[in-house]
Formats: structure tokens, sequence, C-alpha cells
């Protein structure tokens, strides 16, 4: 589509849209290697969030989770997991993101 744009406008100028938080939590999980699981936590409707998981899913982890908060964990989907890892949308609040990492931390302590 560039390509395009710059044929029929030589001069055309493209300006990087993705915010440096975005930036960040996308290189962070193509550096998740190790990662049993992702828990994306973020709006389902986001395309910020929905880029994350397919991220995720593109590098290889095999179980990769979008949810909303804390609620949509189950217990069985932490079975046998030593690295789990969390990343959410730019726009999430921080306390969703909280409240998942307690309960995570909670059921894996068990």
């Amino acid at each position: 589509m560039f390509e395009l744009i710059e044929n029929k406008y030589p001069n055309a100028r493209f300006i990087e849209e993705i915010c440096n938080a975005t930036s960040s939590r996308q290189k962070a999980i193509l550096e998740a290697k190790d990662a049993d699981a992702i828990y994306v936590v973020g709006d389902v409707k986001s395309n910020n969030t929905a880029k994350l998981v397919d991220i995720a899913r593109n590098n290889g982890c095999p179980h990769v989770y979008l949810i909303n908060d804390e609620s949509e964990i189950k217990k069985e989907d932490l079975r046998g997991l030593d690295n789990i890892y969390v990343t959410a949308g730019a726009s999430t609040p921080p306390e969703l993101i909280k409240g998942v990492m307690d309960r995570l931390r909670a059921e894996t302590a068990k």
C-alpha cells in the first residue's frame, strides 16, 4: 500500500503512529521466547490488544489468552505452566492489570 502512495506521490512522508507504550509491549512479547502462556489484558474490540495477541501467537507461544479482567482466568489453564507473562493494551487501566497479576500469583502459589 505504501508503495502505491509513494509511486503516485514521490514526496509523501510516512510517520510511525504506534505509541511508545504499544511498541514496547509488542517488543517485549517478541522477546518472551520462554513463555508458556501470555495473558493479554484489555478489551476484545481493541485493535491494540488484538495485535498483541497476534504477535504472541505468531511468536510461538503455546497458550495466549485475551481477557478483560482476573475473573476470566481459569485454574485449569494454569496447570503445568512455569513461565506466565502478562501484558496489556495501552489504554488498559492499571487496576485491571494489578488484579490479573494478583490472581495469577494467588493461583500459582497453591
